[in-house]
């Protein structure tokens, strides 16, 4: 961080998906490498996320 300057903001990104194999590979692997959090169903999401969120801003 450089004097005076604002302090860096850091961001999550999180995907949530049902059907991962319906995403074409080259795709998938994009979306694997761009988000810090993925989950295969929105029960699992719904079962989880709140947590994984919760620790993110603490």
């Amino acid at each position: 961080m450089l004097m005076g300057s604002q302090p860096e903001e850091k961001h999550t990104s999180i995907a949530v998906h049902e059907s991962s194999s319906s995403i074409a590979s080259r795709d998938r692997d994009a979306l694997t490498n761009a988000v810090d959090k993925q989950y295969t169903s929105l029960e699992d999401f719904r079962a989880q996320g709140e947590l994984f969120i919760a620790r993110q801003i603490a």
